[in-house]
């Protein structure tokens, strides 16, 4: 009896860190890119706040998701959580936004990889083969399974925290802590507008895992179910708060913010200055590309996997047609747009960004009152933040 007990916490246990595993892979990838660059206008104090009250917001609203899906089957993917609280009717309107904002935030990964490895590879590639190997790899990601590619994603954040303790390791000694609190880097603190721009793309990284709840909750079929989701969310974002923390702060105390600003100025990319750091640290090349690989590879499965799921959810023995016929629905439209707009990444995100974050900071709350008539502050608080980064994004992206 003692021993079946052990078993089973044990099983839980590894269940819990598979799943933390799987929300810290798909919700860095384009963050640890992006962010550090885009990051030096809000400066440390604006950066910490903007992250931390994000991804508070965002494990907020997917607690609210759990709970509400806690009155359905574990079989049942948000496409039939929705149906049977919005209506069919309700349920097409919730069908287009999700399916279009992982459709874009595809298309946002395949542009920027494809950037990346044009830019890294000694020979040239023209972009639209890239892309093409792009989706055969999304392909190949979605037949392994959710436990094989969990522990694929558990290897990838093996390698980055390997390779991290090497860039803390060798950089040490060039990291100059004063410039997180320089005096003349002035930050959101001095100027709060500076970091409105940054909404949206903090936004769309913090809310990466999102499509991998139904995922988690299959996960944990087993066992704790809810505690193990739930332990498994806490987990993972604590991952994330250390995994940006870390990353920003060998960011920002290696370079001063006017130096980074400069640079910036000349049209320097954010690729470049990411290069930059790993040839200060004096790791060779092949370094900062399996790091690029164990960066990107847990985000792009989370993504192709929630549009898997939200394409096949109505479906309970799936077929090889028709698993083919939703991996040509899912990644060809990406890759076409990866082709013909191959440097609309940051638009994009930030459009994800409103779209996406519609649903889960407005109908899932909303829902989730009417199911429960609780927490409706939270609830407020979720959409209110949501309408100010959806303001921001208008007035700094597109006008």
């Amino acid at each position: 009896m003692q021993r079946s007990h052990r078993v089973t916490l044990a099983t839980n246990t590894q269940k819990v860190i598979s799943g933390a595993a799987v929300v810290f892979g798909s919700c860095i990838g384009l963050g640890f890119i992006i962010l550090p660059v885009l990051s030096v206008t809000a400066w440390t104090s604006g950066v910490t706040i903007i992250l931390l009250i994000t991804l508070a917001v965002s494990y907020t609203a997917s607690v609210k998701y759990l709970e509400l899906s806690s009155y359905h089957h574990v079989s049942d993917g948000m496409r039939q959580i929705l149906e049977k609280a919005a209506g069919a009717y309700g349920r097409k309107w919730v069908d287009a936004i999700i399916i279009l904002s992982l459709f874009v935030l595809l298309y946002a990964y395949f542009s920027v990889i494809t950037e990346l490895v044009t830019s890294l590879l000694p020979f040239h590639l023209h972009h639209g083969f890239v892309t093409i190997i792009m989706g055969v790899i999304c392909f190949v990601m979605m037949a392994l399974g959710i436990r094989c590619m969990s522990a694929v994603v558990l290897i990838c954040n093996v390698l980055l925290l390997i390779i991290f303790v090497s860039l803390i390791v060798t950089l040490y000694p060039q990291l100059h802590v004063h410039n997180l609190f320089a005096e003349n880097a002035t930050g959101m603190l001095d100027d709060p507008r500076v970091a409105l721009p940054l909404l949206p793309i903090f936004f769309a990284n913090c809310f990466g895992f999102q499509p991998m709840m139904p995922a988690l909750r299959v996960l944990h079929t087993q066992g704790r179910k809810r505690k193990g989701v739930i332990a498994s969310l806490r987990l993972g974002v604590l991952f994330i708060v250390i995994g940006y923390a870390i990353w920003l702060g060998i960011f920002l105390s290696l370079f001063d913010q006017q130096s980074v600003l400069s640079q910036l100025a000349l049209d320097v990319s954010s690729f470049d200055v990411l290069y930059q750091v790993f040839s200060m640290s004096g790791l060779t090349k092949a370094f900062l590309i399996v790091w690029l690989v164990a960066l990107l590879v847990p985000p792009i499965y989370g993504v192709s996997k929630g549009l898997y799921d939200y394409l096949l959810s109505d479906q309970i023995n799936v077929s090889g047609r028709a698993f083919l016929q939703s991996g040509l629905i899912a990644f060809i439209p990406p890759m076409v747009f990866s082709y013909v707009f191959p440097h609309g990444f940051l638009v994009a995100i930030g459009f994800v960004a409103v779209i996406f974050g519609a649903i889960w900071c407005l109908l899932i709350p909303w829902l989730h009152w009417q199911r429960r008539r609780v927490g409706w502050i939270s609830s407020a608080l979720i959409a209110l933040y949501w309408l100010l980064m959806t303001v921001c994004f208008f007035v700094y992206s597109i006008f």
